[in-house]
């Protein structure tokens, strides 16, 4: 059984050792053969690098010049851009912490429009029931709600 293909090594003393998290296989805990989804592999420190958020995965000598992209995100058509360079679709953004391109949420917009509308509506309400209500006499009724 050949340990390096599961994601572990075996050491000097026949021990399997897990690689590091970020390695899919190695030969040893710190020295990877190969990476994870995500991650590249550094020629000269034989470790595994984080790729550009908005990367799936990345080429093996640098972390931005993608070889596809995160969900909601596309490669760029632009010469702008480059080759391998990958963009959040229209509408959407990047939120490097999660890895993902979104949408903006638009909770707080509805939110503010219906406390002004439903202000709006109280206002309109106290000023029909502040209107006189006897036509001879002046006077109001007011009410608190």
């Amino acid at each position: 059984i050949n340990a390096e293909y599961m994601g572990y090594y075996i050491d000097s003393t026949y021990r399997c050792i897990s690689c590091s998290t970020e390695c899919a296989t190695c030969t040893d805990g710190n020295i990877c053969t190969s990476c994870q989804s995500g991650y590249y592999l550094d020629s000269t420190t034989r470790k595994c690098l984080a790729c550009s958020p908005i990367c799936g995965s990345c080429s093996s000598s640098n972390a931005d010049t993608c070889l596809s992209c995160i969900t909601n995100a596309q490669f760029s058509g632009s010469s702008q851009a480059g080759p391998g360079t990958c963009l959040c679709q229209t509408g959407y953004s990047l939120d490097s912490s999660k890895k993902i391109c979104s949408q903006p949420t638009t909770t707080s917009y509805r939110t503010s429009l219906s406390v002004g509308f439903f202000c709006l509506l109280l206002i309109l309400s106290l000023i029909h029931i502040s209107e006189p209500t006897r036509p001879l006499y002046i006077s109001y009724a007011v009410f608190c709600l």
